[in-house]
Parts: C-alpha cells; sequence; structure tokens
C-alpha cells in the first residue's frame, strides 16, 4: 500500500509537497542513541515545518524533549532517519479521510502498538519516546492495513539506512499513499448495487410479511407507493406474472422503513450507525443517487461515478453484509 515515493537525495517516483498542508503520519529515528518517535500532522505550513521543529531548540523540540523525558538522553545527535507518510484524504478514495485529527490520533496510535511489538520488543536498549492518543477506537480496515504498511515501510529505511548514515547526517525518506487495488475496486460497481439493493427488498418483504402476513402490502406500504408499483405493472401489462412490489425503487425502501420503524429500525441504525428516522436512512438516497448514474450508461459517457462515490458504494455493501448476513439475507 505504502511505497518510497522521494529520497532526500532527489531520488523521486511521484512529487510529495513538504511545504504544503498535507496531512502525515510520521516516524522519527536516532540509531546512535536507539529512540523512536511518532507523530502525526496537519500543519498548515506542511510537513517541514514540524520536522524542523523536532530537530530544533530543546525547548521549542517535543522531540528532543521526550528524549530527555522519557529515555534520559538529552544531548541527541545525528545521524537521523525520519520515513513521513503522506495519508490519504477523501478525494483518494481510500475509504478513510486523514483531514479528521481523530482518525491521524488513531492510526498513531496503531503505529505505536506495531513499534513496541514489533520492534522495541525485540531490539534491547530501543525507546519510544512519544505517546499514543488513540481515543480507543478500532480503525477501518484499509487504515489498519496503511498502519501496517507504514511500519514495515519504516524497518526497512531503517535496515537499508543505516549503513549509510556514516556519510549522511539526515536521511528523509516520503512515502505516498497508492489506492487500493483490490478485488473491490476490479469488481463491478453495479453488481454491488444490484446486490445491495435486492438484499434490501428481501429483508424489507420478509420482515414485514413475518409480522403482519398477508396484510403486510396494505398495512405497511405507504399509499403513494402501492399506487406508483401498480401504475408501473399496469404499464408493461404485468399483472399476471409479477406481484407489484416488483416494482419498488431504492428509495422507496427508505419511506417503508420509516413507516414501520419499530420493527425496521435496528437495521438501518446498524447500517448507518447513525440514530433517527431521517439520520439512519439518508444512506439510501445517497446510494440511489449513484444507482441513477450506474442506471444510465449514456449519462456515464459523461461522468463517471467518483472516488468518493465509489467509497461510499463498496462500505455499504460491506455494511450491509455484516448487518443482513448473520440474520440470513
Amino acid at each position: 500500500m505504502y511505497v518510497p515515493a522521494v529520497h532526500f537525495t532527489g531520488l523521486a517516483a511521484a512529487r510529495l509537497d513538504v511545504t504544503k498542508r498535507i496531512p502525515w503520519l510520521y516516524i522519527l529515528a536516532a540509531p546512535q542513541h536507539k529512540v523512536l518517535y511518532v507523530g502525526e500532522t496537519h500543519d498548515p505550513s506542511g510537513l517541514i515545518v514540524r520536522i524542523s521543529t523536532h530537530f530544533g531548540p530543546f525547548l521549542q523540540s517535543t522531540f528532543r524533549q521526550a528524549c530527555a523525558n522519557v529515555a534520559g538522553r538529552k544531548l541527541i545527535k545525528p545521524p537521523f532517519l525520519v520515513v513521513a507518510a503522506r495519508l490519504p484524504v477523501e478525494e483518494d478514495g481510500a475509504g478513510w479521510d486523514a483531514n479528521s485529527k481523530i482518525m491521524r490520533l488513531r492510526l498513531e496510535s496503531h503505529v505505536h502498538e506495531l513499534a513496541v511489538r514489533r520492534f522495541v520488543a525485540v531490539n534491547p536498549g530501543w525507546v519510544l519516546v512519544s505517546s499514543a492518543r488513540g481515543y480507543g477506537a478500532d480503525l477501518p480496515g484499509s487504515a489498519d492495513a496503511a498502519g501496517e504498511s507504514i511500519w514495515g515501510a519504516f524497518e526497512t529505511a531503517l535496515k537499508f539506512l543505516s549503513p549509510f548514515s556514516v556519510v549522511s547526517p539526515l536521511h528523509v525518506v516520503l512515502l505516498d499513499f497508492e489506492p487500493p487495488q483490490d478485488e473491490q475496486r476490479k469488481g463491478n460497481l453495479g453488481n454491488a448495487l444490484e446486490e445491495i439493493e435486492t438484499r434490501l427488498f428481501n429483508w424489507v418483504v420478509q420482515t414485514l410479511n413475518r409480522k403482519f402476513g398477508d396484510r403486510w402490502w396494505n398495512e405497511c406500504v405507504p399509499e403513494a407507493i402501492r399506487v406508483e408499483c401498480v401504475k408501473r405493472r399496469e404499464e408493461e401489462r404485468c399483472t399476471d406474472t409479477l406481484p407489484p412490489e416488483a416494482y419498488f425503487s431504492l428509495v422507496d425502501f427508505a419511506q417503508i422503513v420509516k413507516k414501520n420503524w419499530s420493527c425496521c429500525s435496528y437495521v438501518v441504525e446498524a447500517i448507518s450507525g447513525e440514530q433517527g428516522k431521517d439520520r439512519a436512512t439518508a444512506w439510501i438516497s445517497r446510494l440511489n443517487d449513484v444507482r441513477k448514474l450506474w442506471a444510465h450508461p449514456v449519462k456515464r459517457l459523461y461522468r463517471q461515478a467518483s472516488a468518493r462515490e465509489m467509497t461510499l458504494v463498496w462500505e455499504l455493501h460491506r455494511k450491509v453484509d455484516s448487518v443482513l448476513g448473520p440474520l440470513g439475507f
């Protein structure tokens, strides 16, 4: 997921602006003193300002103060290794947004844990001098994998560059984010949309049928939706072959769920992570916007689904599966 993009020598596979406001996670190492420091930044002046302060005067350097207070090492001297990873923002389509301070702190805590378990615990004398503030929440799967990738890149850089430290006081390696190329990105977005819609249909109809029996159509479906479904069926002359519920549209489910909130709320609230009729069903309308684009190939000649829209579909696909799967839908 993470690959070296820039080394301070000027070798570059991609351009990363260290003066621009971009979210970063970075690891500092002073091999001679065996100290590690993990931090995050979204400094308006860029990564370069934050890193510079760490190597500046003691009173202005969080890194130097941490070395003194935690490890009792006050005179920290070169060589230094800095491995900094640009974190993804919403437009990258990673499924998580590092513009969020809380998200960066959770990732920082994850990398802290990796540093302790995989390095400090098996390399005597090394100390992790930074502190983690992770809010105790789990990371999305892609962010968890990003932390693993960043830490792996750091260990490789430390091993590879250590022999060169005698000729250079500072090594800076920048890591750039690569959008995931997994089965989700390669898969058919239309198939995912269809699967979400059919699973919602099966869950709604069976849930209402179990509770109300043959009365579910008249008692549970708003009149406007019933009328429209019957109208569509008659227009297609399919009254003998298809039931009226076959003509539900995706957005109809939001209204049906709201009308039958007492027996449907637990599912849509679990999928959305929100509470209340409007907030818990808002994702159905957002999903329908993507579905309308996908259902019209000519429109897609002019506008493709954005990375943000694709991420929404795959995230909802995962959530629908995690909630409805155990219920048998």
